[in-house]
């Protein structure tokens, strides 16, 4: 046999050799040997999946179907055992062949009551939630109640269009992809489009329009994230939960986590493809001469040249990400140094980042906010420090923002503490916006007490007044003149209390917050409701444990319950036999608070959203009562509930910590 001929054999063996790898690559089968059936058989579990929801799940333009889902079940597949068989659709397509049994199950749904009447649902392996997108331009949507008489884009058959449902007059648009939404939105079709954060923000790179498009608005829904199956396939749900368990265990799903939404992991398509073309090249290398050995090689740099770019592409796409969030992000080491930021840091902080990463965090703008007892919390203690206000003054004048943030360990994949990550946003604008809203549901209450007030000091006045006309007559009679002298200074320090609680309610005082006797703050805050309820003929009833003492700033805690009074006596307006109750309860190291009504009672709907800004029911008012008393509450560490029922009453909850500073 000739060399040319041994030659040709060789490389058409080693073609077939690659052309049979590629295959066993690609395929949408995973298998494994150690799950069969009775007939000793390996089963198969069919799951159909998203055609195109990157980077969950998706078909890339080879023809590959990848993403976050796909590495997941492949994983589980490969720890128990079974073979897998993916078949990608469009979402819609895909949910009814699951309805009619034509595929065991959906690789990647969201969990929710509706859907468990129709489906069994494995352990979740992701959290996940949706977002609102809109124009660049648009001020008008700012969350989803402007949806009402607006034309929305949804994915059909997908969890968003669920929380549009109840919305009045929605006009509500389905498009088989999540794309297909996201560019009905940027050609003006619809008015917002509402989807998965993550792929709206990637089909927005992928076609290029960020100068378009924004996102408005906070996380809408977080819920679990799992396997759907046909309601008879409940002997995989075991099997499944099994798998997520071990991957979780053995550092699997973090790799894969990593992959898509944080640092590169190389998937095990990707090391296969590597392991056969590195060994291809030293066969080639061995056996083949220099003139077939360079023109592989060029095929390799090729490939690899792709590979740079797609991962490239991936990670320009996290950290656009990273960079869309509203608040500044800062990881820092756990020797204090600054390992990395955003963008937003230069805005919230006014300063360049070039003057961060790879600085101490004490040399930086950063000692103004982090503390060192602070930064010794969470790296020694891993503690979570939330919620921190303060005041950060401006270098180039005498102003200053309002920042809040927060402190969280940064942990490896050994859950050892590396490091910490430090968030923060400004929330000057917020704080001053409140102030003027409080200030404002202030003066509208006193509008609504003049009355009552009037009255409250017309009767003191009315007594001093009396006892000065007798006087001239019996000044001379011993029992009057002990009369007067008792009374009249009562009723004058009645008069300085009324007045000074009415001053001290209506002016614009930031939170000052002390130990107070809980009773005493509620009598004060009756008093100034007293008449009201006399002359609407209310019966009440007033039970208090005795010498309860709580840590809150007295005068917004009287706005609170003054508040919540008025509600209650509109509330048992137009009843029979109108009802107020006040008592309070001790529990373990809490007080509970309760002002229960037999009014006309709250439906579920209105609860949901009685504490929104400017949401109200009434013909008159603004609506912005409760929820001035929700953020009061907050900012004094009390914790309101509210239980009510139509036509039977409502029962407002408020639970303190007994005189202790939190």
């Amino acid at each position: 046999m000739g060399v040319k001929k041994k030659l040709r054999i060789l490389i058409y063996s080693v073609v077939v050799i690659l052309l049979t790898s590629i295959f066993i690559v690609n395929t949408n089968y995973v298998s494994a040997s150690k799950f069969v059936d009775d007939d000793n058989e390996i089963k198969i579990l069919h799951l159909a999946g998203d055609i195109e929801f990157p980077p969950f799940e998706y078909q890339d333009k080879f023809g590959d179907y990848r993403g976050f889902n796909v590495d997941i079940l492949r994983a589980i597949a490969i720890e128990e055992g079974f073979e897998i068989k993916f078949t990608p659709m469009n979402w819609d397509e895909a949910v009814d062949a699951l309805m009619r049994g034509e595929v065991d199950g959906i690789q990647g749904m969201k969990y929710s009551k509706n859907r468990e009447e129709f489906f069994i649902f494995s352990e979740s392996y992701i959290t996940t939630a949706t977002n609102i997108f809109v124009l660049k331009n648009n001020n008008y949507i700012k969350n989803l109640d402007d949806f009402e008489n607006r034309y929305v884009a949804v994915q059909k058959y997908d969890i968003a269009s669920d929380l549009i449902n109840n919305i009045p007059n929605v006009k509500k648009q389905e498009y088989a992809t999540q794309e297909d939404g996201i560019i009905a939105l940027s050609k003006g079709e619809v008015n917002a489009f509402l989807g998965n954060r993550f792929t709206g923000l990637y089909n927005i790179q992928k076609n290029d329009l960020y100068d378009d498009i924004k996102i408005i608005g906070p996380e809408i829904n977080p819920e679990k994230y799992c396997v759907a199956l046909n309601k008879n396939q409940e002997q995989w749900v075991d099997v499944l939960n099994s798998g997520i368990k071990t991957i979780n265990d053995n550092g699997t799903y973090t790799k894969i986590y990593n992959k898509w939404f944080g640092e590169e992991i190389a998937s095990i398509e990707d090391y296969r493809r590597k392991l056969i073309y590195g060994t291809l090249f030293t066969l080639v290398g061995v056996v083949i001469l220099f003139g077939l050995f360079y023109r592989i090689n060029k095929v390799l740099k090729d490939i690899i040249k792709k590979q740079t770019n797609s991962l490239e592409e991936e990670s320009s796409f996290k950290e656009q990400i990273i960079n869309s969030i509203f608040s500044a992000l800062v990881t820092i080491g756990k020797d204090g140094v600054i390992l990395s930021s955003n963008s937003k840091v230069s805005t919230i902080l006014n300063t360049d980042r070039k003057k961060l990463v790879g600085f101490n965090y004490k040399d930086t703008v950063l000692e103004l906010l982090i503390s060192e007892f602070e930064f010794s919390e969470v790296i020694n203690q891993n503690q979570n420090i939330i919620n921190i206000e303060k005041k950060f003054e401006l270098e180039r004048d005498d102003t200053h923002k309002v920042l809040e943030y927060n402190l969280y360990p940064l942990k490896s994949k050994d859950d050892e503490i590396i490091g910490i990550t430090f968030t923060v946003r400004d929330i000057t604008a917020d704080k001053e916006l409140r102030e003027k809203i409080i200030m404002k549901d202030k003066l509208e209450s006193i509008g609504r007490l003049t009355t009552s007030i009037a009255h409250e000091i017309r009767n003191p006045i009315s007594s001093i007044k009396t006892y000065v006309e007798l006087l001239p007559s019996k000044y001379d009679n011993e029992e009057f003149r002990n009369t007067i002298s008792k009374d009249v200074p009562y009723q004058i320090q009645r008069l300085d209390n009324l007045i000074t609680n009415l001053l001290n309610y209506s002016k614009p005082a930031k939170s000052q917050r002390k130990v107070v006797v809980l009773n005493d703050v509620i009598l004060s805050s009756m008093q100034l409701v007293n008449q009201k309820i006399i002359s609407k003929n209310i019966s009440i009833q007033v039970n208090l444990i005795d010498d309860i003492k709580v840590y809150v700033d007295q005068y917004q805690l009287e706005q609170v319950l003054l508040n919540l009074l008025l509600n209650t006596i509109d509330a048992v307006e137009d009843v029979q036999s109108p009802n107020i109750e006040i008592l309070s309860l001790a529990s373990n190291d809490k007080i509970i608070l309760k002002i229960i009504d037999n009014g006309i009672g709250i439906p579920d709907m209105v609860k949901k959203q009685i504490f929104e800004p400017f949401y109200t029911t009434k013909s008159s008012g603004y609506g912005l009562g409760l929820s001035i008393v929700h953020q009061l509450t907050k900012e004094n560490g009390i914790e309101i509930s509210v239980d009510s029922a139509v036509d039977v009453g409502t029962t407002f909850g408020l639970s303190f910590s007994i005189g202790r500073k939190e």
